[in-house]
């Protein structure tokens, strides 16, 4: 009988539960943690996807590549993701070639310029 006593006592032991204070303290803290790690990440995924120019990159190479081989007519002008693209010649009688790109919020440009071959 004593050793049906031990184990009778071993499993029904109290357990010093927590008060409702220190639950909800900890929830709180657990709360801030997240929302200060969500607000950063937020803004870092922001900046990287501000920063990344490589869509409309892609883009005036396409564009370049169509105008080497007189499969696009100049002038033209396009809008792609927030982005305006207009391709021109420098003057009128120059084989230079002007490509721009203008975002529309953030008003970053990108200009490109190159000869093209009269072949």
């Amino acid at each position: 009988m004593g050793v049906l006593k031990n184990i009778k006592q071993n499993v029904f032991k109290k357990v010093a539960a927590s008060s409702l204070t220190e639950v909800l303290t900890a929830t709180v803290i657990i709360a801030i943690v997240f929302g200060v790690t969500v607000t950063v990440l937020s803004n870092i995924l922001q900046s990287v996807r501000a920063k990344d120019r490589q869509s409309i990159e892609n883009e005036i190479n396409e564009l370049q590549y169509l105008i080497q081989h007189k499969q696009l007519k100049i002038p033209f002008g396009d809008s792609v993701n927030d982005w305006n693209i207009s391709v021109e010649k420098e003057e009128e009688n120059s084989n230079f070639i002007l490509i721009n790109a203008s975002h529309l919020k953030t008003k970053k440009k990108i200009q490109r310029k190159f000869i093209r071959n009269e072949n």
